[in-house]
């Protein structure tokens, strides 16, 4: 059941996987920000501004929760699928 994926990365990274609050708060605050502008001409201009904004620190983005064991872990799942 993929509802349930989380529980097989460390149990200290559980909280910031399950929730969906950092991307949320990317989407709010990007969309704030952007409010005033009528339209964007492409995807890439979109992105660029996005970028501008994370890259100044005008929407700042969490460290993720047990971020230190998640190489270990990727590394021994991916041997087991190879």
């Amino acid at each position: 059941m993929e509802l349930l994926t989380f529980y097989e990365f460390p149990k200290a990274t559980w909280k910031s996987i399950r929730t969906t609050n950092m991307l949320e708060n990317l989407n709010r605050e990007f969309r704030r920000r952007t409010k005033t502008q009528a339209s964007f001409g492409t995807e890439a201009a979109a992105l660029t501004v996005l970028y501008g904004l994370v890259a100044f620190g005008q929407i700042a983005l969490r460290r993720i929760d047990g971020a230190k064991h998640l190489p270990s872990f990727l590394e021994k799942t991916w041997q087991k699928v190879a």
